[in-house]
């Protein structure tokens, strides 16, 4: 139950990262779209949602000082719910406490007040936690609106997410929504990259919308739009941060339950991502059941690309295996990704040094001219079924992030669509 003193200050640390873009978030919205319902989203409200979450923080750090928590004694505070002022004046609050009382840095065991406490570890209907798990929990307040303070709640590594959820569960969709590319190359530039990918899907699937900017939490981004699922397989934000999807192995498929939601829904929530950390910290906290298999690409500029793969089980995140290029496909995977490792080794032997262009190049390939299985397995695919239906390209340098896209394969058109986003400071 005890953390070391550098864990406890990532999680104060977590913690108040999360609240700071809360604050920008409330200083981005006006004061109808914060304190008023949208359209079909009935009865939430931004504004309701925020003070929800602050609540929890007050009462954490109010029940510090005689260690013990009651989070159902929360205020109920009006102002902070239709108040932007009231709102910022609050968040400031509870960031300058987290940062410098001692009390928050003090790892120890406290007691938390639970309504079904069960067990040898309650004590007058108080269950027992520690500063570092409080914070833990608390660190997961942007996804939901309601804490679950049932004793199989805390005992177990996932949380339910109750009424605020992002996103609603769709009914069943067959092997996972589609929506994912399937060859993906980046190659790092001094304080920014570039971005390759080819999506190659079903020719009966309907044509994805364009790239287009959008909002959320604050952030803008960009991100082209599957039609039939609303989801999207990459994406790019105003700080850099660009993340895309894959097919992931489901390995023993039999003890992977079928999807329920689409696995492009994913970006839409990670998409506002500050950092790659942010990104992967979204990531962790999410509940991946209803999707799936994925493996999921994070990059920002001047840092290591990071590497999360879901297999319908356990999300895994290995940075060392972030090699390009990454490839999937459900027709021959392990053949199909042979076949384009092979192709980009050989460019990539032939070149002095891997740079956009021949990236660029290898996506539009189609193997050796001799090669039988050429069409069927290269990077730009075209088959009976299915073909590489288009080609995205992600530049971000210090100054902006441009969204270049081509809704046909490469080999066919070179992008003709453009989305620009001035870097964000």
């Amino acid at each position: 139950m005890t953390a070391q003193p550098s864990c406890l200050a990532a999680l104060i640390e977590t913690n108040v990262r999360w609240l700071r873009q809360a604050l920008r978030l409330v200083g981005r919205l006006d004061d109808a779209a914060y304190s008023t319902t949208p359209c079909g989203l009935a009865p939430h409200r931004a504004g309701a949602h925020l003070r929800n979450i602050l609540e929890f923080y007050r009462c954490f750090l109010e029940g510090l000082k005689c260690s013990h928590i009651d989070y159902d004694a929360r205020r109920r505070d009006d102002t902070i719910e239709y108040s932007r002022d009231a709102a910022s004046a609050a968040i400031r609050s509870i960031i300058r406490t987290l940062e410098t009382s001692r009390e928050v840095y003090q790892e120890r065991t406290i007691w938390i007040r639970m309504e079904d406490a069960e067990g040898k570890a309650v004590r007058e209907g108080f269950m027992e936690s520690s500063v570092s798990r409080e914070l833990q929990v608390l660190s997961r307040a942007p996804f939901c609106a309601h804490r679950d303070h049932s004793t199989h709640a805390r005992s177990g590594s996932r949380f339910r997410f109750w009424d605020g959820a992002i996103d609603a569960a769709l009914p069943g969709i067959e092997n996972g929504g589609g929506c994912v590319m399937c060859t993906v190359s980046w190659v790092q530039q001094p304080g920014g990259y570039h971005l390759l990918a080819n999506r190659d899907e079903k020719r009966t699937r309907g044509s994805a919308f364009g790239p287009a900017i959008r909002e959320c939490g604050g952030v803008r981004y960009v991100a082209p739009t599957d039609s039939e699922f609303g989801g999207t397989w990459i994406a790019a934000n105003e700080f850099g941060v660009s993340v895309c999807l894959l097919n992931g192995d489901g390995g023993t498929r039999d003890s992977v339950p079928a999807p329920q939601r689409s696995r492009g829904l994913l970006l839409h929530e990670l998409a506002w991502a500050y950092t790659g950390a942010d990104c992967l910290l979204s990531l962790r906290q999410l509940d991946l059941t209803p999707y799936a298999p994925f493996v999921l690409l994070i990059l920002e500029p001047d840092r290591a690309a990071i590497l999360g793969e879901w297999n319908g089980e356990r999300l895994t995140v290995d940075p060392a295996a972030a090699q390009l290029p990454l490839t999937s496909s459900s027709f021959d995977p392990c053949g199909v990704r042979r076949f384009r490792l092979g192709e980009f080794a050989r460019r990539a032997g032939m070149a002095l040094r891997v740079d956009p262009a021949l990236l660029y190049a290898f996506h539009a390939s189609h193997g050796a001219a001799a090669d039988a299985n050429a069409d069927a397995y290269s990077p730009c695919m075209h088959r009976e079924d299915a073909e590489t239906v288009s080609f995205s390209w992600v530049v971000v340098t210090r100054e902006e992030v441009r969204f270049l896209y081509s809704p046909s394969a490469p080999c066919r058109c070179s992008p003709c669509e453009q989305k620009l986003l001035a870097r964000a400071a």
